[in-house]
């Protein structure tokens, strides 16, 4: 499991170094603030940057104190990242399912 605080600066939550990595568990993205976020979360591949193209969420609303939870596979070649932000502070990405090939 990987927990990463996210901000209204992007932030690296996943960088993948050397062998391919299978992301198969559950992205959760968690508001524990009482106001409204929005969020962003993007698969980045080697030498690109974050952009509407590579989104997985793209100004995804969350609910004041919940959560939402993204369950879809993602490879992570060598190189690649998971990168992602929120409007604001009081947002985590908490990652499972990390299984290097």
């Amino acid at each position: 499991m990987i927990s990463r605080a996210m901000s209204a600066t992007e932030e690296q939550l996943v960088a993948n170094t050397t062998a391919s990595i299978q992301m198969h568990g559950p992205i959760w993205i968690v508001n524990t603030t009482t106001s409204r976020r929005t969020v962003r979360l993007h698969h980045v591949v080697s030498g690109a940057s974050a952009q509407a193209g590579n989104a997985l969420l793209y100004d995804a609303a969350i609910a004041p104190n919940s959560s939402m939870m993204l369950e879809i596979p993602i490879m992570l070649q060598p190189g690649d990242q998971l990168r992602g932000k929120a409007d604001a502070d009081g947002v985590t990405a908490v990652i499972y399912g990390d299984n290097r090939i």
